[in-house]
């Protein structure tokens, strides 16, 4: 009998817990890939990908956050970077208020490694890092 107690007892309080969990407004921030584009490239002996990156911030605070970037494989296959890590060299923080989204334009610098042509248009993946 107070086994079956302890049970009932247990798993009230565990479906408690991943209401209350599930509930909680956590820091969401995220890319909106279908309005963020590709601007433009250049190559010197560094690659740089100009970018229009809108970012949505669904949590209740304020955010801070830098940017990086992945290029496409086609990018280092073709010779075009040397690896597909991209930085922002302007090493910017961003804020977002909370429910804010906005459009930042961004430069991504990779190492060239000889290539000129970029295979697509195609934006890079965005990594959002919070402060």
């Amino acid at each position: 009998m107070n086994l079956k107690r302890i049970t009932i007892i247990l798993l009230s309080v565990l479906l408690a817990f991943s209401c209350f969990t599930g509930c909680v407004k956590k820091n969401y921030v995220s890319v909106i890939d279908s309005e963020s584009s590709l601007l433009g490239f250049s190559v010197t002996d560094k690659v740089e990908f100009s970018c229009s990156v809108t970012v949505l911030n669904t949590s209740d605070k304020e955010v801070e956050f830098t940017l990086t970037a992945t290029a496409d494989d086609g990018d280092v296959s073709s010779g075009l970077l040397k690896s597909a890590a991209m930085t922002d060299e302007s090493d910017t923080v961003y804020k977002l208020g909370s429910g804010e989204k906005k459009t930042f334009d961004v430069v991504f610098t990779g190492e060239n490694n000889g290539g000129k042509e970029k295979q697509n248009r195609l934006i890079p993946k965005i990594t959002i890092k919070l402060k």
